[in-house]
């Protein structure tokens, strides 16, 4: 478990679905409030965010910030059934593919596939997690 008070995190960065950003105040916005004298906290968040926003978040955002040893990157994973799409320079992150209403239920059976989903989004942590361990940067999952 990462030592959340350590000296040696100058900047927190959080990712993650509407338990990361919400309408009222999540996890990481407790922690920006808490930190805001001593560390600089990024909430990446998003709401109905899936799995591929997060994954891409993070990639974009380690490209964007240089992550260094002395940052601490916490992720909160979404559910597998959530489907995400970048289009026309935006993010559609509409939820649970099961009970949205941004496809027709036509093109929501097509593209339901539980197991698929599975494998895409473990895929994603197991890239995340090897990304930062051979950038020997902290995270938490």
């Amino acid at each position: 478990m990462i030592d959340l008070n350590s000296s040696k995190h100058k900047r927190i960065f959080c990712f993650g679905c509407s338990f990361t950003d919400y309408q009222f105040p999540t996890w990481a916005d407790i922690l920006k409030h808490y930190y805001k004298d001593t560390k600089t906290v990024y909430n990446w968040g998003r709401r109905g965010a899936g799995n591929y926003y997060i994954f891409n978040t993070i990639v974009e955002k380690s490209l964007e910030y240089n992550f260094t040893k002395d940052d601490l990157i916490l992720i909160q994973w979404s559910g597998v059934l959530r489907e995400d799409r970048f289009k026309d320079e935006m993010w559609y992150t509409p939820g649970n593919i099961l009970n949205q209403t941004m496809y027709t239920k036509s093109i929501t059976e097509f593209l339901f596939d539980e197991k698929g989903m599975i494998k895409r989004d473990y895929s994603y942590i197991h890239a995340t997690q090897k990304m930062l361990e051979s950038d020997n940067i902290d995270y938490e999952m």
